[in-house]
């Protein structure tokens, strides 16, 4: 049954083993989960419900922990050199394994996740066939160190399957388990562990077993009397009832086989986001065409309107070329014909002034008038900037301008220019 709803998760965990020649037979948990709710169940691979964001759990015999020391290169040269840098702990040619970083150690040794390329690749192509492309896959021990996290012994956690299963150690790392002599003896693995732990002082404070379905309890009072260790069974092994939404320390879908994931989400993000960029920059040049053409109308507007006062004002003039300026020299006119004094002209430019030449205490040598503007050739103190002059010469309505500074035969001669603002 394929149904989809937003906003939904489906957390599937894959079964040791798989894929076989009877994968079509293999049975699946998953967990399906929505905002407000989660459904666990075990079906076949096309009856699995399928879910916006998929995250896969590979079984813990399909990948290998190990610790190796890596060169301090940047994170594409370490990614790189994974597949050569466990070649000697896995015994498996670099071209045959995918390495991931789970846990980097600046000079000591770093936790790296091995898991065979060419059963990832087939893993991923069997799930593809079925519609199901998953954002993240993880290893099943990650699982178990979430269980670990939530207990305050810090624990080691022990899956026990009818394959020997796994033990997740405070490390982090987890090991394979073997089922030695029979089903209740303590697997060698677990006790070197034990022994090399001992050394590091990382002791546990107890051991807690899980059983996988269909798996007998082992005997825990002898693992406990020969790990020295409180060892307890914590009931049926049920990954799928552990939310692993939010992990992703182990995820095999880094490097190459992530880029070959994401092609297809990254190119429908790509024409997303090429899309929202062309919308913005429509509505962008829209705004724009609409504020110039408001700005057009309003100064056709008040051009229209300034021709309509100098028209009203002036009304034998031929042409209108330049509204204000005609107006002005008009106005000009028109005072000079009815003997009305301008500010620019001689007598009014001189008598602003000069009140401020006398209280500035400076003296004029020579004075020109020319076009509506006073030169002053002035003493000044010897070293008087020309900002310090223009202050002390200040006028309202006139501006001061201070020319040029020379030298004259009793010190320095300042010419300053005197106009009207208007």
């Amino acid at each position: 049954m394929f149904y989809t709803r937003k906003r939904s998760t489906l957390q599937l965990h894959l079964p040791e083993g798989w894929p076989s020649s009877r994968a079509a037979d293999d049975l699946f948990c998953y967990a399906w989960y929505t905002d407000r709710s989660r459904e666990t169940g075990i079906a076949r691979l096309p009856e699995i419900p399928h879910a916006t964001t998929t995250v896969v759990v590979a079984p813990a015999g399909a990948v290998h922990f190990v610790r190796v020391s890596l060169p301090e290169v940047g994170a594409s040269k370490t990614a790189a050199l994974l597949p050569f840098a466990v070649e000697d702990a896995t015994a498996t040619a670099p071209e045959d394994s995918h390495a991931v970083l789970v846990e980097e150690v600046r000079g000591g040794t770093s936790l790296v996740a091995v898991v065979n390329r060419e059963w990832l690749t087939v893993a991923l192509q069997a799930l593809e066939a079925q519609g199901l492309r998953p954002a993240r896959l993880i290893v099943e021990t990650e699982l178990a160190a979430q269980l670990a996290a939530t207990e305050t012994t810090h624990p080691w956690i022990v899956v026990w399957s009818p394959c020997g299963g796994f033990a997740c150690l405070r490390s982090g790392q987890s090991i394979a388990l073997d089922l030695g002599e029979g089903n209740s003896s303590l697997p060698l693995a677990l006790r070197l562990a034990r022994n090399t732990n001992r050394r590091r002082d990382e002791i546990p404070g107890e051991v807690l077993v899980y059983t996988a379905p269909g798996t007998s309890t082992p005997n825990l009072e002898a693992w406990g009397r020969l790990l020295d260790l409180p060892v307890r069974h914590r009931g049926e092994w049920r990954p799928e009832l552990i939310d692993g939404r939010e992990l992703r320390a182990t995820d095999l879908l880094r490097g190459t086989f992530a880029s070959k994931q994401d092609a297809k989400c990254m190119c429908g993000s790509v024409k997303v986001a090429a899309g929202v960029a062309a919308g913005v920059l429509g509505l962008h040049v829209l705004l724009t065409l609409g504020d110039w053409w408001r700005l057009s109308s309003e100064a056709r507007e008040r051009r229209a309107q300034m021709e309509a006062q100098f028209r009203e004002v002036f009304p034998d003039a031929q042409a209108i070329v330049d509204a204000p300026l005609q107006m002005q020299r008009g106005l000009n006119q028109l005072r000079q014909q009815a003997g009305i004094p301008d500010a620019s002209d001689f007598i009014p430019l001189l008598a602003a002034v000069a009140p401020a030449l006398t209280s500035a205490a400076l003296q004029t040598d020579r004075l020109r008038y020319d076009r509506g503007a006073l030169e002053l050739d002035v003493a000044v103190p010897a070293g008087e900037g020309r900002d310090s002059i223009e202050k002390r010469l200040a006028v309202s309505g006139h501006r001061i301008e201070v020319r040029s500074i020379s030298a004259g035969p009793s010190g320095e001669i300042a010419r300053v220019r005197v106009s009207a603002e208007s």
